[in-house]
């Protein structure tokens, strides 16, 4: 799952690395490096275009402090609709990071549903960072997420889950979902939006 020989990563610097505009591509067995020491490099994916999948890629970043403490970094933005991940790995655990979030959910025009099988969150992160982001434009959605584990080898997160955008979108984590390294799992505000295994996250669950 991790630092496949086929690659692709970046000599010079890009606000977004990769755009997946297209609609209904698959993309397997990658290896996606990202960040090379320069604030201006703020994501490595941006999925744009409905109804594409991800099998066996990992997206290895950031691999640099710089954007492991850019505000704004977020290693995988989606902002479509129907979008699958499976066996998929995201992070790496050589860079602290202060501030980033390994996926953010945007605002997209059609109501977006996100499907992630089998897939790791890995980060070396503190109270700042986030594996999950809900973008206040999100609007109307659902991610579900089984057999999935999300693992912070840093100092303990605050929340694993930034819920400013949740109310209409939702998040679903199966009862084999895990996470480590994090106090909470979302603020009280937001624990109606997101389902874990039979219910919904309650202040100082960890699973």
């Amino acid at each position: 799952m991790m630092n496949h020989r086929s690659r692709i990563g970046h000599s010079a610097n890009f606000a977004t690395l990769l755009t997946v505009s297209g609609y209904g591509n698959t993309f397997a067995n990658l290896y996606f490096m990202h960040g090379r020491g320069n604030a201006a490099n703020l994501n490595c994916l941006d999925v744009t275009g409905p109804r594409n999948s991800f099998i066996n890629c990992h997206f290895g970043g950031p691999m640099h402090a710089t954007e492991g403490g850019t505000v704004g970094y977020d290693l995988v933005r989606l902002e479509s609709c129907e979008i699958y991940f499976k066996n998929c790995f995201f992070g790496i655990d050589t860079v602290a990071c202060t501030t980033p979030q390994l996926v953010e959910f945007g605002a997209q025009a059609e109501p977006p549903i996100s499907v992630f099988d089998d897939c790791i969150f890995l980060v070396q992160g503190n109270s700042n960072v986030r594996f999950l982001k809900v973008n206040a434009g999100a609007g109307r959605g659902l991610a579900i997420f089984r057999n999935c584990q999300f693992i912070n080898l840093g100092t303990a997160m605050d929340y694993a889950i930034d819920g400013a955008g949740l109310n209409n979108f939702r998040l679903l984590f199966d009862s084999c979902c895990t996470f480590a390294g994090c106090t909470d799992i979302v603020e009280a505000a937001y624990e109606a939006y997101v389902y874990m295994g039979h219910g919904t996250a309650r202040a100082a669950t960890r699973r």
